[in-house]
């Protein structure tokens, strides 16, 4: 599969020069986790479903870290040519707000390692 890349940091289209780039194989499976994890549930008009529940989960501040893990770890698994999670690990902030995931998967065209994602800020 083929999609358009995104800048690893601003998350913005990538280009060089005028020219859009593409990504596609195992880097594509692992920016489609990355847009996955960062999805609000609720934020896409056209399916609501979709998104990890940050506001209903995981800032009520009675959720546990097993739940959140579990909600996370759904969310990489069921993203489109993941086949299975071998490492995870996640580390949360209630006061400041922030959240870092690193986790490596087994996909389609093979395994992929993410470190540090930075999901809340």
């Amino acid at each position: 599969m083929i999609d358009e890349a995104l800048d690893q940091i601003t998350h913005d289209m990538a280009y060089a020069g005028y020219d859009e780039q593409l990504v596609s194989g195992i880097d594509q499976v692992a920016q489609n986790v990355k847009i996955r994890l960062l999805l609000v549930m609720g934020e896409l008009f056209d399916n609501t479903t979709l998104g990890v529940d940050y506001f209903g989960t995981i800032f009520s501040g009675n959720s546990k870290q097993s739940v959140i893990d579990s909600m996370l770890k759904s969310t990489i698994k069921g993203t489109p040519e993941v086949s299975d999670i071998l490492d995870f690990s996640s580390s949360f902030d209630r006061s400041n707000r922030s959240m870092t995931v690193s986790f490596t998967i087994d996909t389609t065209y093979g395994k992929v390692t993410m470190n540090n994602i930075g999901l809340l800020s």
